[in-house]
């Protein structure tokens, strides 16, 4: 059993990696540690100081070893302040780094702040537990970062291929295209309503959205070819609404399980039927085959048609169309 004696600011001192506060006294929420005991320099704090009800530490100047193992059960931590003259350990708002930045030891569970950004010289840190804080809705990386990168609130490899941290407070994730889609990052966050993936991403793999019941909208590119069985294991798809172009897997994939799919219209123009671009006779043909029930539009096509804006496509819109295409109206 160690011996623990009586020291200020509510301490305990004993011995672990030299003369160490090794607890405080029960119930204290801010604990600044002394910096000596008896005239010994205190030069290491244990892993016991890490309770549930710290919320603020301050770490003395001369303290050289911080055992951060058990900085989990810390819940209600809030800052970590180091003294600017400590020479293994420095503070960046509140969360604790290595001398150099290049290796986050802790940050708080409970720190309140939204967003975070991660210094150009942080080389390390652990990307399932570091960033453990419902509070976090995004994380940035300084620009000039040797490892690191960021997209959209979320931490990247440099090259952007590998998603490494999503906060948990981010319930909408966009993934640019360079990003392989092999990992667990997203394993059991149920958290995430919507996933918006770009252009360029071809394949997801199994389980990469193992037990992520809580995605409602899912933003598929036209470069997406497969999603493996498996990929949203533990998913209801049926709750899944699917957004991307017709004619793409997006929209097989969607059919395939049941998922609601949402075509993208965004790129329409008014009079364009045919969809080659132009406005011109062939669009009034089109619509003219569409009104005699020859042909069904399609959704963007009814969006092109309906010129007048009354959500129908009738002898009205034909009409607009080919007044405009003889140049007798400027606009549609």
């Amino acid at each position: 059993m160690q011996v623990r004696l009586e020291g200020a600011n509510n301490t305990q001192i004993g011995f672990s990696n030299g003369i160490a506060v090794v607890g405080v006294k029960d119930g204290i929420t801010e604990v600044k540690i002394p910096e000596k005991f008896n005239d010994l320099d205190i030069v290491s704090v244990s892993s016991d100081i890490f309770n549930s009800t710290l919320k603020t530490l301050d770490i003395s100047k001369r303290v050289i070893h911080i055992d951060t193992q058990l900085v989990s059960n810390a819940v209600s931590l809030q800052e970590i302040r180091v003294a600017e003259e400590n020479t293994a350990y420095a503070s960046v708002d509140g969360v604790l780094f290595t001398k150099d930045l290049k290796e986050i030891l802790c940050y708080p569970a409970a720190r309140t702040d939204e967003s975070f950004t991660l210094p150009k010289e942080t080389e390390k840190y652990d990307e399932k537990e570091t960033f453990v804080c419902e509070k976090l809705k995004d994380i940035h990386v300084e620009e000039g970062n040797s490892k690191y990168s960021s997209y959209d609130g979320c931490i990247y490899n440099k090259e952007k291929t590998l998603l490494l941290t999503i906060p948990e407070a981010k319930t909408e994730v966009k993934v640019p295209g360079t990003v392989v889609l092999d990992n667990t990052t997203f394993d059991s966050r149920s958290n995430i309503t919507k996933i918006e993936l770009e252009e360029g991403i071809t394949t997801v793999m199994p389980y990469v959205f193992n037990y992520c019941t809580g995605i409602k909208e899912l933003y598929l590119p036209d470069s997406l070819e497969s999603i493996e069985a498996d990929a949203f294991n533990g998913v209801n798809l049926k709750q899944v609404t699917v957004y991307g172009n017709r004619g793409t897997y997006a929209e097989e994939f969607a059919k395939k399980n049941g998922c609601t799919f949402v075509a993208d219209t965004s790129d329409y123009k008014k009079g364009d039927v045919d969809l080659d671009g132009n406005v011109a006779i062939g669009d009034v043909r089109v619509v003219l085959r569409s009104i005699c029930q020859k042909i069904e539009l399609n959704e963007m096509q009814e969006l092109a048609a309906d010129v007048e804006k009354d959500d129908k496509v009738d002898i009205k819109d034909l009409r607009k169309i080919l007044r405009y295409v003889c140049g007798k109206i400027d606009s549609l």
